[in-house]
């Protein structure tokens, strides 16, 4: 569908969840625009009140770190979506190619991903040793918006 034609559905957002899209905004540079929007509409959904929003109501809260579980996720998902395609191709006798072709594109794609998995991994390790609970963040950044809509 050409985005022209794309239906604008306008939605009256509550302080907090400006306050957590804005947020979410500050990592457009890191993440694509998709996977933001998904990750934001996943985490701000309300509680049946209407008072809390998803993410509100864990234990402990570091965007960062979402984010980067939820790209991973996303990650595994698609390699999963990937492997199922393959095989149901295979099935089908649709691959091409000699099978020593196909075994050694399959060790560079394993070798690949092996390596993301490894950055990914670090990079997790990294932002759990900076994380903090949601609690600590807002006595140390008391104006924040996250920590005022906490308060309310």
């Amino acid at each position: 569908m050409d985005a022209r034609a794309m239906p604008v559905l306008m939605v009256r957002l509550s302080p907090g969840q400006k306050a957590f899209m804005e947020e979410c905004k500050t990592f457009g540079e890191k993440y694509d625009h998709e996977m933001i929007n998904s990750f934001y509409n996943y985490w701000a959904q309300e509680n049946r009140s209407g008072r809390k929003m998803l993410f509100e109501m864990q234990k402990t809260w570091n965007t960062a770190m979402r984010l980067k579980n939820w790209e991973n996720r996303s990650y595994q998902y698609d390699n999963e979506a990937a492997k199922l395609r393959l095989e149901r191709a295979k099935a089908k006798g649709k691959t091409t190619g000699s099978s020593a072709e196909n075994a050694a594109e399959q060790k560079a794609i394993a070798a690949q991903r092996e390596a993301a998995d490894a950055k990914r991994e670090a990079e997790m390790e990294e932002a759990r040793k900076n994380s903090i609970s949601f609690e600590e963040y807002a006595k140390t950044h008391p104006d924040s918006p996250l920590a005022k809509m906490r308060g309310k």
